[in-house]
C-alpha cells in the first residue's frame, strides 16, 4: 500500500517529502524529541467542501509506558515539547520521533498521541496512515480522509514488543501533496527477577544497571545478564550457589558470577548459608616463592578473603597452608600455626576435614578445589609439604626465586591436595597458595551420605586381553550393587554410554560425585578415589585404563590406538590411554599412555536403568 501511495504522489518508493520543512529539537528526560513542520500545498475542488470526521483539538502530553527495574516510579515513555503554531500554510506533527523506555516482551505500553494539525486556511485531503512495523507498534487514529483548515486529528501509538532487542518503525501520514513521518523506537526486554534465599545473608548485583538486590531485585534487560553474588566480611555468610527453574541458567557450584542468557522472563535464586566452619580455598592469584617468609603469604590470604567478603571483621581469619620448617616435620610446624582451629569446609560447603590431623592424610572427605570466588580450579600451589613429611629447603624459607632451588607444591584437584604426588617445583615458578581459616572451632557434625548409583575403582589391577573390562568390574563390585560395567571407552561405544545423565552418582562410602551430566563433563565434586569396600585406593599414584585422551572426552569414541584394540591385546608394542587415581577432572580420565601389557586399575559404575 505504501508503494501505491508513493506512486500516486509521484514520489520514489520509500521517499519522504519534506518541502519547506523546518526542524526544532529539544531533549526531555534523556529522550530526544523533535518537532517537524512539512509545507503542503492547499487543496482545491470538491475535496475542499468535505469536513473531517474528527477535527478535535490536540494535546501535547504523552502517555506513560516505561517499566524499569528500580523502586522509583517509572518515567514517561516520551515527553513531547511544546512548539509554536508555525507559519500559515503548513500541516504539522506534534513531534517527529518517539523513543519508548525498555518494555517487557508481550506487554503493551500506554499510548502516545501524535497530533496532526492543518495550519493552512484550506482543507487537506487524501489522508492515509501507514505503519511499517505493526508487529511491535499498535496504531489507532482519528484522522479522516480530509483534514479541515485549522483542524487536528490524533494518531495514538502503543509499543508492544514481540521480541527482544531494538525495535523500530515508521508512521507515515500521506496526503495527495506530501508525506509526514514519525520515527518510532523502543527496546523489547525480558524481566529478570532475583530472589535471596537461605540461612545466610548477601546481595546480588548485575554488571549493567538494573539489579542491586537486596533493594532492587527485578529489572528489564535486552540481552544476557551477568549477575554477581556478594557477602560481607564479619557476617559469617557463605554464598551457596544459584538455582533456577530455567534449563538455560547453567551456573553450577559456588561460583559467584552467573551469566543468565535470558531467553525469556525468569527468576534466579541466590542461595546464602550461615558460615559456622572454617573455609579452605585456593588463591585465584599466583605468587612467586620469594615474598619473604610466611607472613606475606598469610597477608595475601586475608586480602583475598576480605575482597571476597568471607573474612572476619578484623580481616585476619586466614593463613597460608605453608610451612617454612628448615628441619624436622613441616606438617607439625603448620599444625602449630593452626592452633585450636577445627572443622573445615570448602567454598561450596562440602566438608574437607574435621580436625587438624585429618587435613594431612589422603583426603577422607572432599578436596578444596575452589578459589575464594567459588570458581572451580585445578591449580598447583606452594605448600612446602611433601608426602614423606620432608619440607625441602622451602625456597630459602620463601625468600628466593632461583631456578636451582626447589619446594614442594600441592594441587587443588588431587587426593593429596597439599602434596602433588611427590612433586617439587623450581622456586623460579609462580603458583597459587592454599588459604585456610583458623578462627573457628565448630565441629563439622554428621557428614551427609548421599544415595545414588555407585562409582568405584577396582581393588586389583586389570591387564587388557585377560578378560573384558565389564567382567572385571562385575567381579569387584560393592555389596548391594546387582550389576557393574567399566567406565571405559571403546571404538564403538563412548564411556558416556554407560552413564545416566539424569542420575546421581556417589562413591561407595556415600560421598557425592555429582549428576551423570557432571560426571560426563568431568565436573565431579570428589574424585573416584575409593574401592568397592569404601577404603581408599591403596596406590595414590596408580594409573587407570580409560581409553580417553585430552582431546577425547567421555562422550567421544576411542580409537584402536587409545583402547589397546578394544582392550583385547596385551601387546607391549601397543598403547592405551588412561588417567591417574589420585586426581579428578581431566587428570582422572586422561593423563598417560602406557603399553597394553601394563596392569592398571579400572573405574566401574552401576549401569543405567
Amino acid at each position: 500500500m505504501a508503494a501505491e501511495v508513493m506512486t500516486r504522489l509521484g514520489l520514489p518508493v520509500g521517499a519522504t517529502l519534506l518541502v519547506g520543512g523546518a526542524m526544532a529539537a529539544c531533549s526531555v528526560d534523556d529522550r530526544s524529541v523533535t518537532t517537524q513542520e512539512v509545507q503542503l500545498g492547499s487543496m482545491g475542488g470538491a475535496g475542499g467542501d468535505s469536513a473531517p470526521e474528527d477535527a478535535g483539538g490536540a494535546s501535547g502530553a504523552a502517555g506513560s509506558g516505561a517499566v524499569t527495574g528500580g523502586p522509583s516510579p517509572p518515567p514517561p515513555s516520551v515527553v513531547l515539547g511544546v512548539t509554536d503554531s508555525g507559519p500559515p500554510g503548513t500541516v504539522r506533527g506534534s513531534f517527529s520521533s518517539v523513543e519508548y523506555a525498555p518494555r517487557e516482551v508481550g506487554t503493551t505500553s500506554e499510548s502516545v498521541d501524535w497530533i496532526i494539525t492543518n495550519q493552512d486556511d484550506a482543507p487537506v485531503g487524501g489522508l492515509i496512515v501507514l505503519n511499517s512495523n505493526p508487529d511491535d507498534f499498535e496504531l489507532t487514529n482519528t484522522c479522516a480522509a480530509v483534514l479541515a483548515a485549522g483542524a487536528s486529528c490524533t494518531i495514538s501509538i502503543r509499543f508492544s514488543p514481540r521480541a527482544r532487542g531494538a525495535r523500530t518503525g515508521t508512521v507515515q501520514l500521506a496526503t495527495n501533496t506530501g508525506v509526514l513521518e514519525l520515527a518510532m523506537k523502543g527496546t523489547g526486554s525480558y524481566r529478570l527477577n532475583v530472589q535471596l534465599a537461605g540461612t545466610g545473608s548477601g546481595s546480588v548485583i548485575s554488571s549493567v544497571p538494573g539489579i542491586a538486590c537486596g533493594e532492587t531485585c527485578t529489572g528489564l534487560f535486552s540481552g544476557p545478564v551477568l549477575l554477581q553474588a556478594r557477602t560481607q566480611n564479619g557476617q559469617d555468610s557463605l554464598f551457596a550457589g544459584w538455582s533456577s527453574s530455567s534449563p538455560d541458567v547453567l551456573c553450577p557450584g559456588p561460583r559467584r558470577e552467573c551469566v543468565v542468557p535470558l531467553e525469556g522472563s525468569q527468576t534466579v535464586i541466590a542461595n546464602f548459608a550461615a558460615q559456622t566452619n572454617n573455609l579452605i580455598f585456593v588463591s585465584s592469584k599466583h605468587y612467586p616463592a620469594n615474598l619473604g617468609g610466611l607472613a606475606p603469604y598469610d597477608a595475601e590470604c586475608n586480602a583475598l578473603a576480605s575482597a571476597a567478603g568471607i573474612n572476619d571483621a578484623s580481616g585476619s581469619a586466614f593463613m597460608a597452608v605453608m610451612s617454612d620448617a628448615a628441619d624436622g616435620d613441616p606438617v607439625a610446624n603448620l599444625v602449630q600455626r593452626l592452633g585450636t582451629a577445627r572443622g573445615w569446609v570448602r567454598m561450596d560447603g562440602f566438608p574437607v576435614a574435621e580436625s587438624v590431623s585429618n587435613l594431612f592424610i589422603p583426603a577422607k572427605l572432599y578436596a578444596p578445589m575452589f578459589d575464594e570466588l567459588g570458581a572451580r580450579t585445578d591449580y598447583p600451589a606452594w605448600t612446602g609439604l611433601d608426602i614423606d613429611r620432608d619440607g625441602g629447603d622451602h625456597c630459602g624459607r620463601w625468600t628466593n626465586a632461583r631456578v636451582d632451588s626447589y619446594a614442594p607444591i600441592g594441587r587443588s584437584g588431587s587426593l593429596l591436595w597439599w602434596a602433588q604426588e611427590l612433586t617439587n617445583s623450581a622456586c623460579s615458578e609462580q603458583w597459587s597458595i592454599f588459604c585456610i581459616g583458623k578462627s573457628k572451632q565448630q565441629p563439622l557434625g554428621n557428614v551427609i551420605k548421599y544415595a545414588g548409583k555407585r562409582l568405584w575403582q577396582t581393588t586389583t589391577t586389570y591387564t587388557p586381553g585377560v578378560t573384558t573390562p565389564d567382567q572385571k568390574c562385575q567381579s569387584e563390585r560393592p555389596a548391594g550393587v546387582p550389576s557393574a560395567v567399566a567406565l571405559i571407552t571403546y571404538t564403538d561405544r563412548p564411556a558416556a554410554a554407560v552413564i545416566d545423565s539424569s542420575a546421581t552418582y556417589v562413591l561407595s562410602d556415600g560421598r557425592l560425585v555429582g549428576s551423570g551430566a557432571q560426571l560426563i563433563a568431568l565436573q565431579m565434586s570428589v574424585g573416584p578415589w575409593l574401592l568397592a569396600d569404601g577404603t581408599n585406593t591403596p596406590a595414590f599414584l596408580g594409573a587407570v585404563w580409560t581409553g580417553g585422551s585430552q582431546q577425547q572426552p567421555l562422550s567421544a569414541l576411542g580409537t584402536p590406538e587409545t583402547t589397546c584394540q578394544n582392550w583385547s591385546v596385551p601387546d607391549p608394542a601397543e598403547l592405551g590411554f588412561g588417567g591417574v587415581t589420585a586426581s579428578f577432572d581431566g587428570g582422572a580420565w586422561a593423563a598417560t599412555a602406557r603399553a597394553c601389557n601394563t596392569a592398571q586399575y579400572l573405574y566401574c559404575v552401576e549401569p543405567p536403568g
